[in-house]
């Protein structure tokens, strides 16, 4: 490890990776109470905001997803800023402090002590060479060592996709189609939990969903923040 690194890690430690105030777990009572959270009136199933009768438009169409998603909180401003220098600003030293809020709102919202394991939405080989790591990997990780849930790789990216955000709802799904396999032979009537780092429309994890729940006894959900709809 080198110097400047090792330096980091001990300062991440001890000071929030925001503001740099003195707190142990690495974001400050402060700039955690900045993080927008999702409102109490939101689908049962997928926090969308956009619902009747507990449940959303899309979530009442599905036939294959999840029990049920959980987010540390909306989409934007702080959470937002510190995603996106996590994710394409290298810092993957925010994937232990991003984990360990996640954990906190996991034990309110989600039965953990039921989840068998913890896997993540996996990245193309291009990709991932050209990125030099998976941020939703490093976050499962991190995230099944503060629940004490074993991570397990469960799926492979067969093919390389375009870039979601430029797509809309229908395209996003004909983008993922067929692009992810099973490589995990163990999750016959297990209870899993899914890590991806948003949730958009829910494509993506719908797409994992559509393979993974013919063998599994349970899906759940777990993000760092959701956009409102």
């Amino acid at each position: 490890m080198y110097i400047k690194d090792f330096i980091k890690k001990i300062i991440l430690k001890s000071s929030c990776i925001n503001c740099g105030r003195s707190n142990k777990n690495s974001f400050c009572p402060s700039c955690i109470n900045q993080l927008q959270k999702i409102p109490n009136n939101h689908c049962e199933i997928c926090q969308s905001t956009s619902f009747k009768d507990n449940k959303c438009s899309e979530c009442l169409r599905r036939t294959e997803h999840f029990i049920k998603l959980s987010s540390i909180g909306v989409y934007n401003g702080l959470l937002k800023n510190i995603i996106y220098d996590y994710k394409y600003q290298s810092m993957t030293n925010y994937s232990q402090p991003l984990a360990y809020l996640l954990s906190e709102s996991l034990k309110n919202s989600l039965p953990t002590k039921k989840i068998n394991f913890i896997t993540s939405i996996p990245l193309h080989k291009d990709k991932m060479k050209k990125r030099g790591f998976n941020q939703s990997e490093l976050l499962a990780r991190d995230l099944s060592k503060s629940l004490n849930i074993k991570y397990c790789e469960v799926f492979g990216r067969i093919r390389d996709t375009k870039p979601q955000f430029s797509l809309n709802f229908k395209e996003r799904q004909e983008n993922l189609d067929s692009a992810f396999e099973i490589i995990y032979p163990k999750v016959k009537d297990k209870t899993i939990l899914i890590v991806d780092d948003i949730f958009t429309t829910g494509a993506t994890i719908q797409e994992c969903c559509k393979i993974l729940s013919p063998f599994t006894n349970q899906i759940y959900v777990a993000v760092l923040a959701r956009t409102l709809n």
